[in-house]
């Protein structure tokens, strides 16, 4: 059973970086800048970016709470967008709604699809405010029990914690002309 698990989580990971998809990062790797103006931007000096001058430390702050870490995922979305980079794939920090001693989710993934709705909401919010990705989206829920949400319009398209099973709608939307953003895939890079 570990063996076909792993092999479907190589089998999602390698179809998924074949229609393109590319992870944004908006807050792991701390190595690399996690500003998400500094995200794709290309630049190699932060301090061009950041408008600090040269002589300046450059200290770069971690997104605190739900509503600096969609934006921080906004901004980042944007900006790769702006580079041409229309498949992205984004990891929010979720913050802990009803954690126990015991279990940080004991709701699971339901439970964490509420607590990143308020999060998408204002991420989509921020994106359709960008010049060629206006318009309204229809909600809805393409797995009920895996928790698997989509945002779709005509120029955007955003998908939350996508799964194996929910690949063949995210190929045919990833197959349209628009801006496409997984966030939360529930499938490791490698596997």
């Amino acid at each position: 059973l570990l063996r076909i698990l792993a092999f479907v989580g190589m089998a999602v990971a390698t179809a998924a970086a074949r229609w393109g998809f590319r992870p944004v990062p908006s807050h792991s790797a701390l190595q690399v800048p996690p500003l998400a103006m500094l995200a794709t931007t290309g630049a190699t000096d932060q301090r061009s970016v950041l408008n600090v001058p040269s002589d300046t430390d450059v200290v770069v702050p971690v997104p605190k709470g739900p509503k600096a870490i969609s934006t921080q995922a906004m901004t980042a979305a944007l900006n790769a967008y702006r580079d041409g980079v229309k498949r992205q794939q984004h990891e929010l920090l979720l913050p802990l709604i009803g954690a126990t001693d015991l279990d940080d989710w004991p709701g699971g993934v339901r439970q964490q699809f509420k607590a990143l709705c308020p999060m998408m909401e204002d991420f989509l919010r921020g994106v359709k405010a960008e010049p060629g990705l206006e318009g309204p989206l229809k909600a809805s829920l393409l797995d009920e029990a895996d928790a698997v949400g989509c945002w779709e319009g005509d120029h955007v398209a955003a998908i939350v914690f996508p799964t194996a099973g929910t690949l063949p709608v995210l190929k045919k939307v990833a197959e349209q002309d628009k801006l496409v953003v997984m966030v939360n895939p529930q499938w490791q890079g490698g596997q």
